[in-house]
């Protein structure tokens, strides 16, 4: 249970840190995550449905794998969620910030689940 714990803190205080403080890229993202924004938006616009369902499978896996590590915090903020709501907040968070890469869009959104478990 301490261990738990403790990797919920870690996932937790490292979250924002996706957003800002790893634009050189010295953080191990694999698959889509590391592509830019404007990648995802451009899929959504040719509507290059496998292109899409990549970007969104990886987003939905990673905030999954936050969600799970945390529940005890956020439990009550994912029940609502889902690929859709994650989609649709990842697609308005790339539109404003096209050169972000798509796991600091997912870090963004876990972070606010967080937040919001945190406020429940």
């Amino acid at each position: 249970m301490k261990k738990n714990a403790f990797v919920l803190a870690a996932m937790l205080a490292a979250t924002p840190a996706f957003a800002n403080n790893f634009p050189d890229g010295n953080v191990v993202v694999f698959g889509p995550g590391k592509r830019p924004c404007a990648e995802w938006t451009k899929a959504k616009d040719n509507r290059d449905v496998v292109l899409q369902n990549y970007f969104t499978s990886w987003a939905t896996g990673f905030v999954s794998g936050i969600a799970s590590a945390s529940k005890d915090v956020n439990a009550s903020a994912m029940k609502m969620r889902d690929s859709y709501v994650i989609d649709h907040w990842i697609d308005t968070y790339c539109l404003q910030h096209p050169k972000d890469l798509v796991y600091q869009a997912a870090g963004e959104f876990a972070t606010k689940l967080a937040d919001e478990g945190a406020n429940q």
